[in-house]
């Protein structure tokens, strides 16, 4: 028997059956390859672009859903903000006009206790309804002398205020108003 080495795919097919295996076995390779890169890039396809373009405008639609909520969030707020500001300047403005109202009953008290005769004049949009002459008289004015000679004693506002018939609150203006005096003029 001769050695002679015989290629096995010799042996098993003819070369033009060997060609044909591996023709297929090329073609099978590429079309693995192309299947392979399809799956990383779905782009590729018609089918895996137009999938994109449904995942990406239903991701704009929900965007736009998050946006319109957000929207209407933030003018909810704004309308509680606003009638919350509303609410505290309407309260604003009521304690402006009650804090106008007893300074200017102050100054009628701090010109009535002064014994000066003033000409009180109300300015505003409304016509005044207060204009004349307030006259002190020993009667109905609490002299700062009196009050200081008793706070020299060592009394306090309101035993003064007994003392004299007054109100506390006029003993108490009359030493704010003589304090007020004498320290300016220090």
């Amino acid at each position: 028997m001769t050695n002679t080495a015989v290629p096995l795919a010799a042996a098993l097919f003819s070369p033009g059956q060997a060609l044909l295996v591996a023709v297929i076995v090329l073609a099978i390779t590429l079309m693995s390859i192309s299947r392979s890169r399809r799956r990383r890039d779905p782009q590729v396809s018609p089918h895996g672009m137009a999938r994109n373009q449904i995942i990406r405008v239903n991701e704009q639609k929900a965007l736009q859903t998050d946006i319109a909520d957000l929207t209407m969030q933030l003018q909810q707020f704004a309308r509680e903000t606003t009638a919350q500001l509303d609410g505290k300047l309407t309260r604003l403005e009521r304690a402006i006009a009650d804090a106008d109202r007893r300074i200017h009953s102050l100054g009628q008290l701090l010109n009535t206790s002064t014994g000066k005769a003033v000409l009180d004049v109300i300015v505003g949009d409304d016509p005044p309804q207060a204009v004349g002459r307030v006259r002190a008289t020993s009667e109905n004015v609490c002299s700062p002398d009196q009050v200081m000679t008793l706070r020299a004693t060592g009394r306090s506002g309101i035993e003064i205020a007994r003392e004299l018939g007054r109100s506390v609150e006029e003993v108490e203006l009359t030493l704010a108003v003589h304090d007020w005096r004498n320290g300016a003029a220090a």
